[in-house]
Parts: structure tokens; sequence; C-alpha cells
């Protein structure tokens, strides 16, 4: 009877011990394409075909042409930049963090006209 006392005790403990916060403590950035029809009848002053994008010091990625692409693992209260590069060269850059948005996922899009658009998450952000 003293055994299982014990036990129990250490039970206890050990699920005191478990986190109660089940709070991500990173984000999600979705990067989506071009949206339909963008930049066909627009002058643009850029490569389309070259475009790509860095997020903080990662690496040069071509901007998704189909799919969306996730990059995931952002720290939620760092202040994070993100590059778009057309032929080789940084065109347009900006900060930004979760917690301005008050989101853990974000949408990234670039219209080709007004610049990179960070927005909340919805269904237009097919990311995988």
């Amino acid at each position: 009877m003293r055994w299982f006392g014990c036990a129990a005790i250490v039970v206890l403990l050990g699920l005191l011990s478990v986190p109660i916060s089940a709070e991500p403590k990173t984000g999600t950035l979705c990067v989506i394409p071009d949206p339909p029809g963008c930049c066909v009848r627009v002058t643009i002053p850029f490569d389309l075909k070259t475009l790509m994008f860095r997020v903080d010091a990662g690496k040069k990625t071509p901007w998704p042409q189909k799919p969306g692409l996730k990059i995931e693992g952002l720290s939620l209260g760092d202040k994070h930049l993100v590059v778009v590069y057309s032929k080789g060269k940084a065109i347009q850059s900006f900060r930004f963090r979760f917690t301005d948005y008050k989101e853990t996922e974000l949408c990234l899009l670039f219209d080709g006209y007004g610049g990179p658009d960070l927005r909340q998450m919805t269904k237009l952000c097919g990311c995988r």
C-alpha cells in the first residue's frame, strides 16, 4: 500500500512538470505563386521568370510557380527580413514579426506591381 502512494506522488510530480501551454513557439510563412493573370497587362521593371526571395539568412529560392511553398520554424517574436530578387539583384525588401499580425501563419504574395504583400493565412494560400 505504501509503494502505491509513492508511485502516485511520482506520477503527479511528472504531470506537473509537463508544460501546460501548447502554444507554438514558431511560425510559418506561406509563399504563394503570382495570382492568375498577374502582370500580363502591366509593364514591370523586373523579370518575373528570375524572381527569387530570401528569408533572413536563408538561401535564395525561386518564387513558387504552382503550389505555395512553406517556410517553417520562424521565431514568432523575432523580426524577419524578406528580400525579393530579380535578375540576381535585390528589388524590394521588408521586415515583419508574426506578433505584429497576432498570427502564427502568414501568407506572402507578390503581384509584380504593388510589391510584396504579407497577410493572414486564407484559403488563397495553398501551401504544401
